[in-house]
């Protein structure tokens, strides 16, 4: 008889010992395939927008931002002559490089009344630069590379200053295991926030019916060849071997 109360008193402590636990939260949903790829941008030149802010007209109109990736790399090597002796395994890096990491050309030109501050915004002095989502997550750059000096060219009363910086940008959350833009995102802006001004480049992402970003046009093919792919390519192919 005592072990029969023994033994119903310690199921009544077991399931009171149960009902006072704690539920556990539920864990994040597992990732969908969309969020597993990375983002691949409908076309890969852009043009620069005004977003808000004291100078509207800070950047000019020629100024251009491109992806890039493979294709547009292969598109650079097509069109660049190659140095009496390229480096070896250059090509293999490019490829790496491009895989690993996503790559920005930005071209700049301002002609800008007040000239301290076209030549600060042209060196990208005291602008923040980011790639921004639409839900507003913000993924700033591993490295920015500004390509030769600033050149400057007198149009009528002002000056034109005009120069490229590269901007290399993480490809993977390594902590999460998944890319930082994933291909569910409808589009990525480039964002130049500084002088109390924001500007923006942006990509929207590919649509249901396109297999892959569309081929550039005769007018982008002139800014892609630009900066030259031994140019590119020889200063920044040491990222192949940042994880080796």
């Amino acid at each position: 008889m005592r072990n029969r109360f023994a033994a119903v008193v310690a199921i009544a402590a077991l399931a009171t010992a149960q009902s006072c636990k704690t539920p556990q939260k539920p864990g994040p949903p597992p990732p969908t395939p969309a969020q597993q790829t990375l983002f691949i941008p409908a076309w890969n030149v852009t043009t620069v927008q005004t977003g808000q802010g004291r100078y509207p007209d800070l950047f000019g109109g020629g100024c251009r931002a491109i992806w890039i990736d493979s294709e547009i790399a292969a598109m650079k090597r097509n069109v660049a002559p190659p140095p009496p002796l390229p480096e070896p395994g250059i090509d293999e890096d490019a490829k790496k490089v491009t895989d690993a990491y996503i790559v920005i050309e930005c071209q700049l030109e301002t002609q800008f009344a007040d000239m301290s501050v076209a030549y600060d915004a042209i060196r990208l002095r005291g602008i923040d630069v980011y790639l921004e989502l639409p839900g507003g997550n913000k993924i700033r750059p591993i490295q920015m590379r500004p390509y030769g000096s600033i050149k400057e060219e007198q149009v009528q009363a002002l000056k034109n200053f005009s120069r490229t910086t590269v901007m290399i940008f993480p490809r993977q959350d390594l902590g999460a295991g998944l890319p930082v833009i994933g291909a569910d995102a409808p589009a990525v802006r480039l964002v130049l926030d500084g002088h109390d001004s924001k500007y923006f480049f942006e990509w929207p992402g590919i649509p249901a019916e396109q297999t892959g970003p569309r081929m550039p046009t005769a007018e982008e093919a002139k800014y892609i060849g630009q900066l030259g792919y031994y140019v590119l390519f020889t200063d920044i192919r040491r990222l192949a071997h940042i994880f080796d």
